[in-house]
């Protein structure tokens, strides 16, 4: 171990004791390599005492990394715990826990994303696993259909869905003509379109129709004209 990595676990074990979160992230996001199974276990411990959930995520989010096998179990109940929906938080800490753990493990972080309170954090949840888990793709695009699912939320997740299966191409479109809010069917469906090819452009003109102000609808012409130049888009 070099000397400038000790002392880098020297501020670790410094922020551990006296410091707020931020200053533990930052700790632990210096680290240029492992930290050892005991400080990772210290660390975890640490962020089990902090009250506050976004506090408590961010320690994880950073420490996720690290975290050697023996704490899998530990650390996917503290995420479980990260549950007010304001923070929003869970559904990113699953997905470092899914990034680091064998596939071995995957069946129990969904299980948690499943649990989640609130449809919409649920959907956010297995929406955001689905690429490191694809089994979970139907129950995603399912979820992401119920009824009670803001129209906001279901348009974005199938933005996301669509990036993992080009046959949900239709339904997309029609998550994003739903959403009620004008800049985020503009930016949305521009984020899509090299997902969508022309057996889609009727549905692709009646949500440009649906965005008259010249703010959002100028970006996406243009992007409309690069991704489909024989069509005649009009402005």
């Amino acid at each position: 171990m070099t000397d400038d990595e000790a002392q880098r676990l020297a501020n670790l074990k410094e922020a551990l004791e006296f410091g707020r979160y931020v200053g533990i992230c930052n700790a632990i996001e210096a680290l240029r390599t492992t930290m050892p199974p005991e400080l990772a276990r210290e660390t975890l411990d640490r962020a089990a005492g902090v009250h506050d959930e976004w506090d408590r995520s961010q320690i994880l989010l950073a420490l996720a990394r690290h975290l050697p096998d023996a704490l899998f179990t530990e650390a996917l109940e503290l995420a479980a715990r990260l549950s007010d929906p304001d923070i929003g938080n869970r559904d990113h800490v699953l997905v470092a826990l899914a990034k680091r753990f064998p596939e071995i493990h995957h069946p129990l972080i969904a299980a948690v994303a499943r649990q989640t309170e609130g449809a919409d954090e649920r959907v956010a949840a297995l929406t955001r696993l689905v690429p490191l888990m694809p089994s979970l793709l139907p129950e995603a695009v399912a979820t992401a259909n119920l009824p009670t699912i803001h129209a906001t939320t279901r348009a974005w997740a199938f933005t996301k869905l669509l990036l993992e299966d080009a046959s949900l191409a239709g339904q997309t479109l029609e998550a994003i003509a739903a959403n009620a809010v004008e800049t985020e069917r503009a930016s949305m469906l521009t984020g899509v379109l090299d997902s969508i090819d022309d057996q889609h452009i009727p549905a692709v003109s009646a949500i440009l129709a649906s965005v008259p102000t010249a703010t959002f609808r100028e970006p996406l012409l243009g992007a409309l004209k690069k991704r489909f130049p024989g069509v005649l888009w009009f402005p």
